[in-house]
């Protein structure tokens, strides 16, 4: 049987042990800071994108709103014109395409609305109140 006799740390190798263990414990404790930081900064991003998104999604609502109604305007105006009469075959392809446009602002406003509902019903899920 061989005994092997260990020798003790000597004081400054325990120092430099301890040392690099501060030293990768600050790395880690750095880095774990950093990661909030960083959830923290995109949190705010986000927060930022959100107003900016609702400011630009209304202003585009009202445009394509007043955008309606004065082609409803227009489109009153022309058939008061021609009423009592045939229009005349300008008249009646500018009443057309008036028609047609007034159509598909219209389904542009529901669809803008089905999909602000969606994106309240999902706000409501991801922050039930208690």
């Amino acid at each position: 049987m061989t005994v092997v006799a260990l020798a003790a740390p000597s004081l400054p190798g325990i120092i430099t042990s301890v040392t690099g263990v501060v030293s990768a414990f600050g790395v880690v404790v750095g880095a774990i800071a950093g990661i909030y930081q960083i959830r923290r900064m995109r949190a705010e991003t986000s927060g930022r994108l959100d107003v900016i998104h609702t400011l630009v999604n209304s202003t585009l609502t009202a445009a394509i709103e007043s955008d309606l109604d004065g082609t409803r305007v227009s489109l009153a105006m022309m058939r008061d014109l021609s009423a009592g009469h045939e229009p005349s075959a300008e008249m009646s392809a500018a009443m057309h395409s008036a028609e047609a446009k007034i159509s598909r602002l219209t389904q542009q406003m529901a669809d803008r609305l089905h999909s602000a509902e969606q994106v309240l019903a999902q706000a409501r899920d991801d922050n039930p109140r208690t």
